[in-house]
């Protein structure tokens, strides 16, 4: 008997609406931990190869060989559809034109980047409410950005080239693959995309992929196309999401060419700095909110002379930071202009899609000096840098043949008090006190209590910045004009609740700006909330630094699974590993939105 009611005690306790109110109490991290305890009593657990395969569905590396920068990512699959998406592109200078995949002659840029330095941009972009807000503006974005750092004196000859592309282009497959100012990393020759678990050739101390016969066969295909949805699609143009759609294509190029039509118009130099960002009286750099872009001593004020290589000024950061801003900005100006009815025009839905749902971003943005790091955030993405602070004394005394001798170029034990781990942006959420100020700031005093209800954006959204989301932009009337358009019953809730002052969502990027110190900053972890939600940047650091020090491997996919600390049970899966050692616990649970772009600076 006292058996039976000690099982009907346990039985009370843990019913439904007694346990929803407990775990309510728990913080996001705990609750995730306490219900991967409680479900594997009733979920059906994965085999260590079918988690195996999960995880390399999505990975993709590069290295390029001779080069100082190469990337990873990793992408695990759980919403249907994914909401997420990552780019990495060549803009300008760092650009090749090998003669594949459109990137030959007939280019637009094509004899122009010598004088367009460019750089290196990677992003990590994660979609709400849907999948097309995220799809457009990652593809989208690297032209914005590039037609905004475009040096002026090359608009004419670019905008003459666009103008030829878009008289002979119909705008039907392949041409909606091209991308006109820009170049995807993924048509490099050292590209893969991993689609099964077993490793592939290790690297050479350099840096250098050993090739098998699985990379041998891709470079020498690199048309290689897979089957997205109804389409055949080229991963290395578009990602394995597949291009663009038609329409939206049509006026991404209209777009670009407009914006390059306005910049020829005001004029050179009168564009590039419209007060946006600003150095202060006391050195520092601040955007137009107040937020701090680069401290005054972490850049020259001037090149140093007898310098070889431009470096990256003051004044240069400005630019740049006050060009990625604008250039983010515009995007999501044209993608909400494009998705808004008028008397011409009419509803188009596939544009009207678009802006219905929305997207947070992080982008890093490298120049081709590769001596300053830029990031770009919208939203609570975020970007770590993983810095070394372990001996780099020179490896042999100096020497009448080699004066200054080379560093240790990376340590060869991992030791965890080695590495710092910072965290570069802020997240722009109600935790963000400094961002929740700016929002307050551009409304109505009276309106300072109801900004923020239950740490959400008028009670409903989580980010206080993302692109699209006209829901948080446009005037009442306006939202009220498509509701109606769309058949929608004449008392839908269109607006949010207490929504008397829009714009209360903005798509401007916070931008900041650090100086790389070569042998010290080796790495940066681009990722969606999701890794962030489960990790702690000083996690995330140490894991990648034990991996590329202990493994030696040539690529990196890092997915958070299991719980727990990382160091005390093996939640994540290491892929280069050797097979047997990628064991993961039984029971383990994938959650969503966790990715890695890893960039790598081999110094």
């Amino acid at each position: 008997a006292s058996i039976g009611c000690m099982a009907t005690a346990a039985s009370r306790r843990l019913r439904p609406y007694k346990l929803n109110r407990w775990i309510l109490l728990l913080p996001r991290r705990n609750f995730r931990e306490f219900y991967d305890d409680i479900s594997t009593f009733s979920q059906k657990k994965m085999s260590t190869a079918d988690v195996n395969r999960r995880i390399f569905e999505g990975e993709f590396y590069c290295f390029p060989r001779n080069k100082k920068l190469g990337f990873t990512a990793n992408q695990l699959d759980v919403n249907r559809p994914v909401e997420d998406r990552w780019s990495a592109y060549r803009l300008g200078g760092a650009m090749i034109f090998n003669d594949r995949l459109h990137f030959n002659s007939s280019h637009p840029l094509y004899g122009l980047i010598n004088d367009f330095p460019g750089g290196h941009l990677f992003t990590a972009v994660d979609g709400h409410a849907g999948h097309t807000c995220a799809h457009a503006v990652n593809l989208l974005h690297p032209d914005y950005l590039a037609a905004a750092m475009l040096p002026h004196h090359l608009i004419p000859a670019v905008l003459a080239n666009l103008e030829d592309v878009a008289a002979s282009h119909s705008y039907t497959p392949p041409a909606i693959q091209v991308c006109e100012l820009s170049q995807p990393y993924l048509t490099d020759s050292t590209a893969i995309m991993t689609t099964s678990p077993e490793p592939l050739q290790a690297a050479a101390g350099n840096g250098e992929v050993v090739k098998g016969e699985e990379e041998a066969a891709v470079e020498e295909d690199v048309n290689t196309a897979f089957l997205h949805g109804n389409q055949a699609s080229n991963w290395r143009l578009c990602g394995q999401w597949g291009g663009l759609d038609a329409q939206v294509n049509q006026r991404r190029s209209a777009n670009i060419r407009r914006l390059l039509h306005e910049r020829l118009k005001a004029g050179e130099g009168k564009d590039e700095s419209a007060g946006d960002c600003v150095m202060h009286a006391n050195g520092n750099i601040y955007d137009r909110e107040g937020f701090l872009i680069s401290e005054g001593s972490e850049l020259p004020a001037a090149n140093p002379e007898g310098s070889q290589m431009d470096c990256t000024t003051l004044s240069t950061a400005t630019t740049v930071a006050s060009i990625l801003r604008r250039g983010m900005t515009r995007l999501d100006s044209d993608i909400i202009t494009d998705g808004i009815p008028d008397t011409t025009q009419g509803l188009n839905k596939s544009l009207l899609r678009i802006v219905l749902s929305g997207c947070v971003a992080t982008s890093v943005y490298i120049p081709n000096s590769q001596d300053v790091v830029y990031v770009a955030q919208v939203g609570d993405c975020g970007a770590v840098l993983g810095r070394y602070l372990g001996d780099l004394t020179p490896e042999a005394p100096p020497t009448a043949l080699f004066p200054t001798p080379p560093t240790k170029s990376f340590p060869t034990a991992f030791k965890r008090n080695q590495w710092s781990a910072e965290f570069l942006v802020r997240s722009h959420t109600a935790h963000n006190a400094a961002d929740v100020g700016r929002l307050q700031a551009q409304h109505p005093i009276h309106e300072a209590d109801l900004l923020i209800s239950e740490d959400r954006l008028l009670g409903e959204l989580m980010p206080l910045r993302a692109f699209g989301d006209i829901r948080y932009k446009l005037p009442a009337s306006t939202l009220k004009n498509i509701a109606r358009l769309l058949g929608m019953p004449p008392n839908y809730p269109v607006c949010p609740r207490f929504y008397h002052s829009p714009p209360y969502l903005v798509p401007t990027p916070q931008v900041v700006c650090r100086k790389l110190t070569p042998g010290r900053d080796r790495f940066i972890v681009l990722a969606t909330d999701g890794l962030w939600d489960m990790l702690s940047p000083e996690e995330a650091v140490q894991v990648v630094a034990q991996h590329l020090i202990d493994y030696k491997g040539v690529r990196l996919s890092v997915t958070c699974i299991g719980v727990g600390s990382c160091f005390n049970s093996p939640p994540f899966s290491l892929p280069s590993i050797p097979p047997p050692m990628r064991l993961l616990p039984r029971g383990s649970r994938c959650y969503p939105k966790t990715r890695i772009v890893f960039c790598r600076q081999a110094c």
